[in-house]
């Protein structure tokens, strides 16, 4: 399931496969602050955060730092959790004159750079998601309600093989400044 082209970068040789020590409890992926996985060190959890903000390597639209992504989901043990609050800009009711995006055309305009960017993370977070379910580890993707994330084929195709269940609530209803869904 790990793409090819992310091979060389995780080390993998060809016959040799991949030994992977799952010792983690928490993966916070696009993690800004880290507040989650603070929180689950807070809690006794052992935990590791990504974030494109801290180094290049980070960053989830590169190989690098898929393939970083890629080794921390696989270190989380059975049951451990894998959350990812990937960017949403680009997904959102604010941008869609300027990216064409739609729900019957959620890929919008490709000449646009952060589209694309936005694809290219969307394409991962949809294979990290696939891994996690086949690894046994639980998966959330934090979005806004008007996002279309979810819309692509590839998140679509996860979550009904996945059978993952989509929740909103309302920011307000926990006490946060913004009362967004």
């Amino acid at each position: 399931m790990i793409p090819n082209d992310l091979h060389a970068y995780m080390g993998i040789s060809l016959g040799l496969g991949l030994t992977v020590l799952r010792n983690l409890d928490i993966v916070e992926l696009c993690s800004g602050v880290a507040r989650i996985a603070r929180w689950g060190e807070l809690g006794g959890l052992a935990v590791a955060a990504l974030d494109r903000t801290c180094a290049p390597h980070m960053d989830m639209t590169t190989p690098e730092g898929q393939a970083l992504s890629l080794m921390l989901l696989l270190r989380i043990r059975r049951h451990g959790l894998c959350f990812n609050a990937a960017q949403c800009s680009s997904w959102v009711w604010i941008g869609r004159k300027q990216t064409r995006r739609s729900a019957g055309e959620p890929l919008g305009d490709t000449t646009v750079p952060s589209v694309r960017e936005g694809n290219t993370l969307n394409a991962h977070t949809a294979l990290l998601a696939r891994i996690a379910t086949v690894i046994s580890v639980h998966w959330v993707v934090e979005q806004p309600a008007s996002s279309l994330f979810f819309h692509t084929p590839n998140m679509r195709d996860i979550i009904k093989t996945s059978g993952a269940n989509r929740s909103y609530f309302k920011m307000g209803s926990l006490r946060h400044s913004m009362p967004k869904g």
